[in-house]
């Protein structure tokens, strides 16, 4: 025997279909009018037919069950609550558990609980690109250290230049970006073009997992605008700007930025450079908030090429 669905008795239908669609992704498998049932395994019934089925009341709002979804990317989520035509009534706010997961509970149309929080395999793997050892991961997560080195084995990244090889791969994840909040990038920038010549010489790097796949890129830009700005301290120079930060949907919130702008910073070290300097849109809060983190200050801001920027910088050190 095994559990074949999970059914919601609703009072409307429609709206429970359109609240779960939404909000969760969930589609129409089969619609039977009283009986709807969706992706994921999940079924809504109609109210007044469910009474006559079971010849009892409905009562709605026990708190004595829940659903649970899970989302790794929980600060597009709960944008994606905040924006919503729905009124969303909050079983709690945001919360973080001690072993390190993210979770928001919420009601549906009916008084339904639903759970939303991170995966835990997502929350292994984000300690890990952190510089967490596994035994640490499993003391902070609460999981068998044998579930948390399953998880991670493979999964060590590594910090290279990129070749001719990785264009097409490198081209998908720029444009994979466009659209998302705060992400100034468009088909027209950046460009093959720009892509082949940062590879010609030596200005692009990625990220790679143990299977080869790139989960982020980052470039040391040549901007004649951008270097002139008044706002760089001259005790950092020479300065080089890194741009074109990258990482792919699925590997995002788990540090990955932040090893690539070390992995860059290492680089430029290498080279010879004191400083380094960037501009970070003021939409991409994501962003701000992680370079804040990393010990790079604002020294000032700017209008180019049709946006708002504020003008981070940093004092090179060798590690």
């Amino acid at each position: 025997m095994k559990l074949k669905n999970i059914l919601l008795v609703v009072r409307d239908i429609e709206k429970s279909k359109a609240f779960y669609k939404d909000l969760f992704g969930l589609d129409v498998v089969t619609d039977f009018g009283g009986n709807i049932i969706l992706t994921e395994g999940l079924v809504l019934q109609d109210g007044t037919i469910w009474e006559r089925f079971i010849d009892r009341n409905v009562v709605s709002g026990g708190n004595d069950a829940e659903l649970y979804f899970e989302e790794n990317d929980m600060d597009g989520f709960l944008k994606k609550l905040e924006t919503s035509h729905y009124d969303i009534d909050y079983v709690n706010q945001p919360m973080e558990h001690d072993w390190g997961q993210r979770v928001i509970r919420i009601y549906d149309p009916d008084k339904h609980i639903i759970e939303i929080g991170e995966s835990m395999e997502y929350i292994v793997r984000k300690f890990r690109n952190m510089g967490m050892s596994p035994e640490q991961v499993a003391e902070k997560t609460q999981l068998p250290l044998s579930y948390v080195q399953e998880i991670c084995k493979g999964d060590d990244l590594v910090f290279t230049s990129a070749t001719e090889e990785d264009q097409e791969e490198i081209l998908s994840l720029y444009r994979s970006a466009i659209g998302t909040e705060g992400c100034t990038w468009s088909i027209e920038y950046p460009n093959e073009d720009i892509l082949k010549d940062d590879i010609e010489h030596q200005r692009i790097f990625c990220m790679k997992n143990q299977s080869g796949e790139i989960v982020g890129i980052i470039s040391i830009d040549v901007d004649e605008e951008v270097g002139k700005l008044a706002c760089w301290t001259e005790g950092l120079k020479p300065a080089a700007e890194l741009a074109r930060l990258g990482v792919k949907r699925q590997y995002q919130n788990m540090g990955i930025a932040k090893l690539l702008l070390k992995g860059a910073m290492r680089e430029l070290v290498r080279r010879g450079y004191k400083g380094v300097h960037f501009l970070v849109s003021k939409t991409n809060e994501r962003a701000i908030r992680a370079y804040a983190g990393m010990g790079f200050r604002v020294s000032g801001e700017c209008n180019l090429y049709g946006e708002n920027w504020w003008c981070y910088e940093k004092e090179l050190e060798e590690e």
